[in-house]
Formats: C-alpha cells, sequence, structure tokens
C-alpha cells in the first residue's frame, strides 16, 4: 500500500505540534528543564546541525509525488540528577500521556549497557518518539510526524526551535525565561 501524505496537513504544522508536545511534557516538571539541539555542556554554536529534516518517505519518484515527515532530534537538559532520573520522570509521563508502543527498557547493571535506556511511544495524532539514555549518559529524544505534502517553502530546512522550555521555545540563543 503507497504511504500518503494527510489532505491538508503541512510541515508547518508538524513542526507547531511535536513543539507543543515538547512544551506540553515541560510543565510537569520542574523549572529548569528543556530542549535542545545542542547538549548539555555545550552552547548553541557547538550542535553543528539543526536537529530536524524533513525526510522524504519513498525513495523512488520525483520529491513532489513523495509524502514527507518531519524528523527532529533533542537534547533534554535537566537541572539536577543524573539522565537515568531524568529518564524515568520523562518516561513516566509520557506513559501517562501517550500510548507506550515499547515500555521502558532499564538493562541489568552489567558492564557498558547499565546507563542505557530507552523507550517508544506514539500520540493520538500520529505522532511517534524515543526516549534514549546513551552510553554517555546523554538523554536525548526522537520525533517523528505523520506525513504531509511536498511543500517546496519548507523542503531542506531546519525549522525546529534551538531550544524549547515550558515558557516558549527560541529559534537562536538562550532559552526564553
Amino acid at each position: 500500500m503507497a504511504k500518503k501524505p494527510i489532505p491538508g496537513f503541512t510541515a508547518e504544522q508538524a513542526r507547531d505540534r511535536i513543539t507543543a508536545y515538547l512544551q506540553e511534557s515541560l510543565r510537569s516538571l520542574p523549572d529548569g528543564w528543556s530542549y535542545a539541539d545542542y547538549a548539555i555542556g555545550d552552547g548553541p554554536s557547538d550542535s553543528g546541525f539543526g536537529g530536524s529534516t524533513n525526510y522524504k518517505v519513498n525513495d523512488h519518484g520525483s520529491d513532489k509525488d513523495s509524502p514527507y515527515k518531519l524528523l527532529v532530534f533533542y537534547w533534554v537538559h535537566y537541572p539536577e540528577g543524573t539522565a537515568e532520573e531524568a529518564f524515568d520522570k520523562l518516561a513516566a509521563y509520557w506513559t501517562a500521556h501517550a500510548q507506550t508502543v515499547t515500555a521502558p527498557h532499564i538493562p541489568p547493571k552489567t558492564g557498558l549497557s547499565e546507563s542505557f535506556r530507552e523507550a517508544s511511544f506514539a500520540t493520538a495524532g500520529h505522532y511517534s518518539f524515543d526516549l534514549t539514555v546513551n552510553q554517555n549518559h546523554a538523554l536525548a529524544t526522537n520525533w517523528s510526524s505523520p506525513y504531509f505534502a511536498y511543500d517546496p517553502s519548507y523542503m531542506n530546512k531546519a525549522f525546529m526551535p534551538q531550544t524549547i522550555t515550558k515558557n516558549g521555545a527560541s529559534a537562536f540563543g538562550e532559552p526564553p525565561k
């Protein structure tokens, strides 16, 4: 079956909804939490990439004939505790507010894998996302939107905010206070 975009759904709507989902999750957490396209300890100019892309779903055919989806990557910034503790808080939030696709995986404390954690979720609006703590004890989230039609004004642009807090989003520089 051919993959089809949702009629009338746009890249801009995908961006706005992912931003809103992320802001909503922060409202349940203490002050100081944020999402950013740069790692903890780095600054906005250190990221080297925009953290998002419009992804062509079909490898064949013309660009205009393929549906697209927005792929987004953010590091999770938290004011205290460990990445594993932050993962537990976000996984608990999303378990209560989204459909859990893959229950949180917390491996036994053996060797290098003891810090690795992951969980997959989906929203009622057909957005899917993961939470992951990697081998460097860093917490990240990856999001994928529902399909939208080709839109030349948004193609090949990293147009997600650089930082997101419970109080808003910022394209560049410091997160909103």
